[in-house]
């Protein structure tokens, strides 16, 4: 499986095309720290499988579904398979100058999903497009970047954000799916999501937050001294999903431990009306990584 190597002054990224596009490396070079989960299974997948049956890790984009999900239309029935179409395919790419762009085209329904690539002096800068829609359909994209963790991490939010929804959560996180409730202690058992437990301890819960004016998030990592932070416009992708995963899931499989920071169009995991991609229609929308001390 070829990669495709991003190195600057002080980020080293590795992009595998054949592999969903996927960001399967974002490492500092003042500290050598290395940012994403890895996978050893990045090339075995096939369209429609499973998530849960992977060990991925990395950063993809869960387009245009999160949960599997059906769209209908005129009597007709698509199928939007687990964590959408693009992660599970290869994507074309070509490198012009210091930008790596990645492109593919839609399975179930006609689509172009664009993606550039560009380091900046302390991370890493991705502009999307959408395009070339045969029929309108409603979508959701979420950023799916599976964080690397050693314990005792710190996740700071936008002040505006003092409450979340839950939309998922295993028993042993004593917290109720359809529960809004304060950030950052959630559940009964006064658990503070905002630190990361030092060793896994069985909890997974999948989270939004409201309707954000800031358009922020970040981690800060103990053992490096930096963050990582992730600003995008939240007039574009106006919420946020939290996906803590501490040995909770996936429950019939090798569970992972791993934190992810999902800037996103829509505050649950199944498309709803909006937004919609319409024939003649573009959408644009873009995120940014950094790394800072």
């Amino acid at each position: 499986m070829s990669e495709i190597l991003l190195s600057g002054e002080r980020i080293a990224a590795r992009v595998a095309p054949e592999s969903g596009g996927a960001l399967v490396s974002l490492r500092s070079r003042r500290s050598g720290k290395e940012f994403l989960l890895p996978s050893s299974k990045l090339s075995a997948t096939v369209y429609g499988m499973d998530f849960a049956r992977t060990d991925r890790g990395g950063f993809d984009e869960c387009f245009p579904t999160v949960a599997p999900a059906a769209f209908k239309r005129r009597g007709r029935t698509t199928d939007w398979p687990d964590h959408g179409e693009l992660w599970s395919r290869p994507w074309a790419y070509r490198t012009n100058g210091d930008a790596l762009h990645l492109w593919i085209e839609g399975e179930a329904l006609p689509y172009r999903f664009e993606k550039c690539l560009r380091l900046t002096r302390d991370g890493l800068e991705i502009r999307y497009t959408l395009s070339h829609a045969e029929i309108a359909f409603p979508y959701l994209w979420a950023a799916h970047p599976l964080l690397h963790l050693v314990g005792g991490e710190r996740i700071r939010l936008p002040p505006e954000v003092d409450r979340v929804r839950v939309t998922w959560a295993t028993r042993s996180s004593f917290v109720e799916a359809g529960s809004s409730l304060p950030w950052p202690t959630l559940g009964v058992a006064g658990a503070d999501y905002s630190r990361v437990p030092v060793s896994p301890d069985g909890r997974a819960v999948k989270a939004f937050t409201p309707r954000l004016r800031n358009g922020w998030a970040e981690v800060h990592y103990p053992d490096s001294g930096e963050r990582l932070r992730f600003e995008f416009d939240p007039a574009q992708t106006g919420y946020l999903g939290l996906w803590f995963c501490y040995g909770g899931w996936p429950q019939d499989g090798e569970p992972q431990y791993t934190l992810a920071l999902e800037p996103t169009t829509t505050a649950a995991d199944a498309p709803s009306d909006h937004p919609v991609l319409r024939p003649g229609e573009t959408h644009e929308w873009g995120l940014s990584l950094h790394i800072l001390p």
